[in-house]
């Protein structure tokens, strides 16, 4: 009994703080991953186009594009694709990357259109 008493003070001393350490490091890295797929919003990604693409990118200054994880869509194929957008900001710079290159830019409106097409 005065074993089992022990581990319990040891853990209270020990490994509550460093679970909740790891809590917060596992929040925070999640809010680092705004192009990750996510359970939170949801949008179709059309490929009208001939070509492959090989994966689709994003970017709120048209500088920096970070791409969706397992964007690769087949020519005439849809795929839906998830983020968690931050609704303060709905309209980013969306393009196509094929094999030959990106496609030019486009603002797309995360938050009013579900739908996005590449033709």
């Amino acid at each position: 009994m005065l074993f089992l008493i022990r581990n319990i003070q040891m853990y209270k001393k020990y490994l509550q703080p460093l679970l909740s350490l790891l809590t917060a490091t596992l929040s925070i890295s999640a809010l680092n991953m705004p192009f990750a797929q996510a359970a939170g919003d949801t949008f179709t990604v059309i490929n009208s186009s001939k070509s492959t693409i090989l994966r689709v990118e994003v970017s709120e200054d048209g500088s920096t594009w970070g791409s969706f994880a397992g964007s690769q869509i087949e020519s005439g194929e849809a795929k839906k694709l998830g983020w968690g957008i931050d609704r303060s900001n709905c309209v980013w710079q969306v393009r196509a990357v094929y094999e030959d290159g990106p496609s030019e830019p486009t603002s797309f409106d995360f938050c009013k259109d579900p739908n996005i097409e590449f033709k």
